[in-house]
């Protein structure tokens, strides 16, 4: 028997099927394979060094974390400033100048004075500076 098909031969498009060009299957063995055993990870014990080493560094950053904290927490205490032995120097005395006694400057001073007075004696609370009242009849009625 041909396994040629003879469509193959007339038609140049021909696609064979999988079955026809598929490898022979594998042959099964009767007797199943052993398992293997999954590899597991190799796990010592606690040392007695790796415990005394976790430690270390645990205390070491739990002082560090008290030292930093401390640092920000406590204030410096506040620095008063202590006088100085320097004496205090008196006012010197003003000389009057010349100009300063003629008339016209006496008139001046004595006009500074009397505005000086008459603003420290006015009173913001007084009646005849407050503001007119604006309820005014516009002529509107109320149902």
């Amino acid at each position: 028997m041909s396994t040629e098909n003879p469509k193959q031969k007339t038609d140049p498009a021909f696609v064979p099927l999988e079955a026809e060009t598929a490898p022979p299957p594998q042959q099964i063995p009767e007797t199943p394979l052993p398992a293997v055993k999954p590899l597991t990870p190799v796990r010592k014990g606690m040392t007695a060094w790796s415990i005394l080493a976790i430690s270390i560094i645990a205390l070491s950053l739990f002082g560090l974390g008290i030292l930093i904290s401390a640092r920000f927490l406590v204030k410096p205490p506040a620095v008063v400033p202590q006088p100085t032995g320097i004496p205090v120097t008196p006012t010197p005395v003003r000389e009057i100048n010349p100009i300063a006694t003629t008339s016209a400057f006496l008139d001046l001073e004595s006009a500074v004075n009397q505005l000086t007075g008459a603003v420290s004696s006015y009173s913001p609370q007084d009646s005849a500076a407050a503001p007119p009242v604006l309820d005014l009849p516009l002529g509107f009625s109320k149902r």
